[in-house]
């Protein structure tokens, strides 16, 4: 939730100043919270687990690097109960080991939004960006894509890819970054790729 000093809460107990170590978000939302997956516990990690089950059973978008990359495997997630079982082993399992986490926004208590990413030895990549339908064009797909840059800073990591490089939206949100490169301290490169400057 945002105070009216401009900081976001951030997960359980995590809180980001936006204005001052967030550039990505300056204006305040006020109902907005984000929560990263690997420090929920309790009721926010089984939100966040029910939340992936769905959009898992009806939000994958077929142009997608992971809507791609599950190919024949989006069958086990048309049936309600396979789905429920293959989305907690990979949350509570996959995700440790292989390095993947996930950043949901939350407005009015509900979840609204995630923007999934992988971390590979130097780098992060974000595979799975989504909002809901009634807030797309708002800037809310950006601004999860910001609080990424930010992991990916205090993280240490030297760069972030946006996907493949190959779905509009995802280049919408490279381009945007690209024009603000200097207030962000980043370089934007092609492929989706954005460094991280010191």
């Amino acid at each position: 939730m945002v105070d009216g000093g401009g900081v976001i809460s951030y997960g359980s107990s995590v809180r980001v100043p936006i204005r001052s170590a967030n550039p990505v978000l300056e204006e305040t939302v006020s109902d907005l919270r984000v929560g990263c997956f690997s420090n929920q516990e309790g009721r926010d990690r089984r939100d966040a687990i029910s939340y992936l089950a769905r959009f898992l059973r009806t939000g994958i978008d077929s142009e997608s690097e992971f809507g791609q990359g599950l190919g024949w495997k989006r069958h086990l997630f048309e049936n309600s109960l396979t789905n429920w079982i293959v989305t907690n082993y990979f949350c509570n399992n996959v995700f440790p080991k292989q390095g993947l986490d996930a950043h949901f926004m939350y407005l009015s208590g509900q979840i609204s939004g995630h923007a999934a990413y992988q971390r590979k030895e130097d780098d992060l990549h974000i595979f799975s960006v989504a909002v809901n339908p009634e807030l797309r064009g708002q800037g809310y797909a950006k601004r999860l894509c910001g609080l990424i840059i930010n992991e990916g800073r205090s993280l240490g990591v030297q760069r972030i890819r946006f996907g493949t490089g190959k779905h509009p939206a995802m280049k919408k949100i490279h381009e945007g970054f690209s024009k603000r490169e200097e207030k962000l301290n980043i370089v934007c490169q092609e492929g989706n790729w954005v460094m991280l400057r010191e």
